[in-house]
């Protein structure tokens, strides 16, 4: 999936971004935004699409930490893919 430039865009809790890195198919979810910092969770889809289509990768062990500055679509950063969708 390729993404275009985010247009500024900041990320938000629940979005799913995508890593932009031509060796990795790394996508992660934001899990909340602090300052200039924003939590993330490696995902992987779900098989089946439940809940919100995305689930915590099993090889992912911790939450990490990423600037706000990477969440701008360019190499060594991340490009937007979905917006947080709305809890049932």
């Amino acid at each position: 999936m390729d993404t275009p430039d985010n247009d500024g865009k900041q990320p938000a809790a629940g979005e799913i971004w995508r890593e932009v890195d031509p060796r990795f198919e790394r996508h992660v979810k934001v899990v909340r935004v602090s300052g200039s910092r924003a939590a993330l969770i490696s995902v992987v889809p779900t098989e089946d699409g439940s809940g919100d289509g995305w689930r915590q990768s099993p090889m992912a062990r911790r939450m990490t930490w990423a600037l706000l500055s990477r969440f701008d679509g360019k190499h060594g950063g991340y490009a937007f893919v979905e917006f947080a969708k709305p809890l049932e």
